[in-house]
């Protein structure tokens, strides 16, 4: 009974209004008078005290299929976020105008928010992207098709790769980890075993991320092979895949000349219960490895070393060390954060670096960022994600 009162009591708020004050509104929008359009809908809005949000809606839809038609790119790109961030079915056509722009930014987005919808028509508007003249867009078009175990992937996959070179072939295994069926397990086995080394390593990788345990065996082969990368690339696999059988071969992976092997195989053993391989994390640690450092912040131990860290004089050391004990929920790493978040005179970007396999992972301080866009494709993205990343483990801490 409570429930029914409220709502009805709130029935005028949600009200629709006035044909005539619609009817403006649309009309307005239409000659692109859009500042009077939405002045003259508040104005009604703050003397009713009510909003119309299907009327919103309607005027959202005539901006965006404005907005495609121009051909200021910016726009446009903006209307693809609009469009799909609304997730809505009747904005459709907006993303299709998006697949067939000329601008491979545009289409990107696109592709990207179709991805995310569970319609047919999305559906095929993703393979209609197939045929675009970007090779970029097309591979983006077969990972969101992935994502949702299309069929057609796979005829694709087979087409493209004895017609492009190693250093593209590497994304590979991040699609074709997403399909499900013989025939696309058979072909991650293709590439576990490419002739590329590049391309093993990132199918090692994509193996161990979507926990794909019933291709431990092609990884067990693999890391008997001498090439370093790779055998950094399957330490962290077996650990990842919890391979208990592995843990010999691990042990002697550990003992490797070459320290992210050394790394990579101590810390999937310390997962798998070998608490002794702890010591020769701290050491590396100690020594100044960034990613024997981050990877203290992943296994959520070693407190007293990273606080040690924490003072240490090389920014880099201390930005890595703060983001493990932040991992750790560790309020001593707050000491540190102005470094992060605040912007400084040196123009203080930050990049995620990965080792020579791609498996370990940490971070390094650039200086005068604006100007190192190119050497450093992205550097605006992930300083704003490394920030933001930050604030979120903030929340857990007290106000103050």
């Amino acid at each position: 009974m409570a429930l029914s009162l409220l709502l009805t009591s709130l029935l005028p708020l949600f009200g629709a209004f006035p044909t005539e004050v619609s009817g403006q509104m649309l009309y307005l929008l239409h000659k692109g008078e859009t500042q009077r359009a939405f002045a003259n809908y508040l104005s009604y809005a703050d003397e009713n005290q009510a909003h119309d949000f299907s009327l919103l809606q309607q005027a959202g839809i005539r901006l965006l299929e404005q907005g495609i038609a121009s051909d200021d790119l910016e726009i446009q790109l903006m209307c693809m976020f609009g469009a799909g961030v609304s997730i809505s079915s009747e904005l459709l056509p907006i993303l299709e105008k998006g697949v067939h722009s000329k601008d491979l930014k545009t289409q990107l987005v696109a592709l990207s928010y179709l991805g995310r919808q569970q319609d047919d028509a999305a559906d095929l508007l993703l393979l209609e992207a197939l045929g675009s003249p970007f090779l970029i867009a097309r591979l983006e078009a077969l990972l969101q098709l992935a994502q949702k175990n299309h069929p057609a992937v796979m005829g694709h996959l087979h087409s493209l790769i004895v017609k492009l070179p190693d250093p593209i072939r590497v994304v590979f295994p991040q699609i074709a980890i997403h399909l499900e069926g013989i025939e696309a397990t058979r072909f991650m086995r293709q590439l576990l075993n490419d002739s590329c080394v590049e391309v093993r390593q990132e199918a090692i990788l994509s193996v161990a991320k979507a926990r794909r345990d019933d291709l431990l065996p092609s990884i067990r082969i693999l890391a008997s092979n001498a090439h370093h990368a790779q055998q950094e690339c399957c330490a962290i696999a077996l650990g990842t895949l919890k391979d208990y059988q592995s843990i010999n071969k691990l042990k002697e992976l550990a003992e490797s000349v070459h320290e992210n092997v050394q790394l990579a195989a101590s810390t999937s053993l310390y997962e798998l219960g070998e608490t002794e391989y702890l010591q020769p994390i701290l050491t590396q640690a100690r020594a100044g490895s960034l990613f024997a450092i981050s990877a203290l912040g992943k296994l959520k131990m070693g407190t007293h070393t990273l606080f040690y860290l924490m003072q240490h004089p090389d920014r880099d050391i201390r930005l890595n060390a703060t983001l493990a004990l932040f991992n750790r929920g560790d309020e001593r790493a707050l000491q540190n954060i102005n470094e992060i978040l605040l912007e400084d005179q040196r123009d203080t970007g930050f990049a995620r670096i990965t080792s020579p396999g791609g498996g370990l992972k940490a971070w390094k301080t650039i200086a005068s960022a604006s100007a190192h866009e190119k050497d450093h494709p992205g550097i605006q993205a992930q300083t704003h994600g490394l920030r933001e990343q930050v604030l979120t483990h903030c929340i857990e801490f007290e106000e103050a």
